[in-house]
């Protein structure tokens, strides 16, 4: 016997009835679900984590980008390592790092299938990764303080079968190119799945003297205060440069206290690298409840040379401290300080003298650094 309620069509109840008798429950394959970030139990629909995933076709529709391309592209991600930056560390050249939310690269964590990896996401081969999970939001809970930032997980293939050859060249002005060549090939046996992968990719130099952006005067340089800084001289300091000295050294003579020059032409938009990667993946499953993986990967990332600029402050050298970018002192019983007295006109009787800011080279480099580059910079 059904109830009925004031003001509502018994006819209600007897649709509803009858719609769930002509819909009957189909069983549907539900494929596996990878939820990066948090070791609860569920499904996207009810995670609140701001999960992106990027699978293999995405990365191919917007034209394969690699390692360095993909970091810089995302825009949950703050300044990132990879490229030929002096000041951001030369080491980390094509050492291509996640800064989810800008807090630090240290503070982002990087897993390969779900385990803790290299931080450097160019050593991952691409033809073999299935998708690319990125949480945005901080998972320290679940993984630890490096996990602060967010989570990249790299996720590879298990079910591949086939082979797959693929290559890309990328054209520049004032380059020789970047290009990509990639092998991929699986085979199923029964319940396992074997899989080889083995990339190369090249990327080529693109010299500052390319672009006209890096080579702008000093005097034109956005935010140059040397005028304002060393406006007057100071008490105890003394000048060892006139304006013919600064000029003779590729320098722009801005008072008896600067002698200004513009080093961004000894160093290269874009360093040379070669980035070789070999991975091979057994998969197989072994019972309904047990699966088995084994793993290994190669990498090399190989960068001939590193250019900067030859006339960075010295950083080591004789000294009665530590810590300091003037790091040479000279005791006035250097047989040069009388030199040194007579050109400056310093009538003081002091022990020593060090340098305030010292730039051995200056602006003319010196081409025993990198086999003449810096001559062939200076020349231009």
């Amino acid at each position: 016997m059904q109830k009925s309620f004031p003001g509502k069509p018994k006819t209600l109840a007897l649709a509803v009835m009858l719609a769930s008798i002509a819909a009957p429950a189909v069983a549907q394959d539900v494929e596996e679900i990878i939820v990066t970030g948090s070791l609860i139990r569920g499904t996207p629909v009810d995670a609140a984590l701001p999960v992106e995933v990027y699978t293999a076709d995405d990365l191919r529709e917007v034209g394969a980008p690699t390692a360095l391309e993909f970091v810089k592209s995302l825009t949950a991600s703050g300044p990132t390592t990879g490229e030929a930056y002096y000041f951001g560390g030369s080491g980390n050249t094509s050492n291509v790092g996640y800064n989810l939310r800008g807090i630090g690269a240290d503070k982002t964590l990087t897993l390969f299938n779900g385990r803790r990896a290299s931080e450097n996401a160019s050593i991952f081969p691409s033809s073999a990764v299935a998708r690319i999970e990125i949480l945005k939001d901080g998972a320290a809970v679940t993984y630890g303080a490096d996990a602060t930032g967010g989570v990249v997980n790299f996720i590879t293939r298990n079910d591949y079968e086939g082979f797959e050859l693929s290559s890309s060249y990328k054209g520049i002005d004032g380059s020789d190119g970047d290009w990509n060549v990639s092998g991929l090939a699986g085979w199923n046996f029964e319940s396992t799945n074997i899989m080889l992968a083995a990339e190369w990719d090249h990327r080529s130099e693109l010299d500052t003297i390319e672009r006209s952006f890096t080579s702008l005067p000093y005097s034109a340089t956005p935010g140059n205060s040397a005028n304002a800084e060393w406006g007057s001289p100071v008490s105890g300091i003394v000048s060892d440069f006139t304006q013919s000295s600064c000029e003779a050294v590729g320098g722009t003579y801005v008072n008896s206290f600067t002698c200004a020059y513009n080093y961004i032409p000894y160093y290269n938009l874009v360093e040379q690298n070669d980035f070789f990667r070999l991975f091979g993946q057994v998969s197989s499953e072994v019972s309904d409840s047990m699966d088995f993986y084994l793993r290994g990967a190669f990498a090399r990332n190989f960068s001939p040379h590193q250019y900067g600029s030859p006339s960075q402050p010295v950083v080591r050298g004789p000294a009665r401290g530590t810590g300091a970018t003037y790091q040479i002192y000279v005791p006035s019983t250097n047989p040069y300080v009388a030199d040194f007295r007579s050109r400056t006109g310093y009538t003081g009787n002091a022990a020593g003298y060090t340098p305030v800011t010292y730039r051995a080279l200056a602006h003319g480099g010196n081409t025993l650094f990198a086999g003449g580059h810096g001559l062939r910079r200076t020349e231009l």
